[in-house]
């Protein structure tokens, strides 16, 4: 059964799990970041922010939450203490590292193994920060366009960014500039995510076009349209292995295994 539950403050801009904690983190229009227990949906607890907050995601390994805003700033929380324990201001010519963003950050990716926090933006940057201090390490040129969405494929240890531009870039974390574009898109991108216990990342277009592309050979393996005639987001399950797509309706896509069978 599909259960609706009230939320009374403001228009839901982003969400992450908490899953140590039991959470559910949300971001909304009304500047404030809402916790709720992720068992029956009942509202926790709010922390206030000064400007709106476009993405927020957790990490695990380092017990912080991390969102990024209107604003260019990138904030971390402490969720247990409910307190903020980090901030780090946007470009600034005076700064000592020279890094950050000019405008709306819209999408982070903390890499614990890594030890960075990865974010991007509408200015087309992706800016690589240490994770425990927030300090700048360097950024990461060659989008022409605002970029959306981010994504780690730990087994070869590359970056993946997707926004207005219509290609997936391939990035080596410690090099200023893209190893390979994906090409196969004519429209902006939504999104790409790497499907889990898979050698394959999906990546989705407005136009409601699914590309599946093998990331040991950069290459397209499967292409299939959504019934739904613009899609905003995706999500991916595991398990089970599932695309859900989000438009003015969600639709979902199994993943069908080999069987081996002739």
């Amino acid at each position: 059964m599909l259960k609706y539950y009230r939320h009374s403050g403001g228009a839901v801009i982003g969400a992450d799990y908490i899953e140590s904690e039991n959470l559910v983190a949300t971001t909304s229009n009304n500047n404030s970041i809402n916790l709720w227990d992720s068992n029956n949906y009942i509202f926790r607890e709010r922390i206030p922010t000064s400007e709106i907050q476009l993405t927020v995601k957790w990490c695990e390994p380092s017990k912080r939450l991390f969102t990024g805003g209107c604003d260019s700033v990138i904030h971390a929380y402490d969720v247990s203490e409910l307190k903020e324990i980090g901030v780090r201001e946007g470009w600034n010519p005076m700064k000592k590292d020279k890094v950050g963003h000019e405008g709306p950050i819209l999408d982070l990716l903390p890499i614990h193994d890594q030890g960075v926090l990865v974010s991007c933006g509408i200015d087309a940057q992706i800016c690589l920060w240490n994770l425990k201090n927030l300090e700048g390490k360097h950024t990461l040129l060659g989008h022409q366009l605002g970029v959306y969405s981010l994504e780690w494929y730990a087994d070869s240890n590359i970056l993946l960014s997707a926004g207005l531009d219509h290609d997936i870039y391939i990035w080596n974390p410690y090099v200023d500039h893209k190893i390979f574009l994906l090409r196969g898109h004519n429209h902006s991108l939504v999104g790409v995510k790497h499907l889990k216990g898979t050698h394959q990342i999906i990546s989705a277009d407005i136009s409601g076009m699914f590309r599946v592309w093998d990331v040991r050979t950069f290459t397209t393996i499967q292409v299939f349209n959504s019934p739904l005639s613009e899609i905003n987001c995706f999500a991916l399950t595991y398990p089970p292995k599932r695309i859900v797509a989000g438009g003015r309706r969600l639709a979902f896509y199994d993943y069908d295994e080999p069987t081996g069978k002739k």
